[in-house]
């Protein structure tokens, strides 16, 4: 009868190891599993408010990311386009307006040599008035 025994609690020893990998098994599953519900709602939080934000604009239409980077890349031409003008428009200012010449010297020199320069213009056109 110890060989039956021996036999039986062999077979008790391969069940219980069988019983614990199917539980680590299980186990690495449902954390697999619970990653899986977790990517899920962030993706479904993700495309909800990706319409939201079409609805805020008054789109009825689905646009591929491809569309939204075309407008991002289209309000970054126009910013830079109104950020040159104005840019420009004030260098067209800086050469009509002769009368306040030494004043934008100054500030378009700056740094310790414009200042100086500048003090020094008005220190002689005072000696000469």
């Amino acid at each position: 009868m110890a060989s039956g025994e021996d036999a039986l609690r062999g077979q008790i020893t391969e069940l219980k190891e069988k019983i614990a990998a199917v539980k680590k098994e299980m186990a690495q599953l449902q954390k697999r599993r619970k990653a899986y519900i977790a990517k899920l709602k962030l993706m479904e939080n993700h495309l909800d408010g990706y319409h939201s934000k079409e609805s805020i604009k008054g789109s009825t239409e689905h646009t591929d990311s491809s569309d939204e980077s075309f407008s991002t890349t289209e309000l970054l031409e126009l910013s830079l386009s109104s950020i040159s003008s104005s840019v420009l428009g004030s260098i067209s200012s800086y050469y009509e307006n002769d009368s306040d010449k030494n004043d934008s010297d100054c500030k378009v020199e700056g740094g310790k040599n414009g200042r100086f320069r500048y003090k020094r213009k008005q220190k002689n056109d005072e000696k000469v008035e």
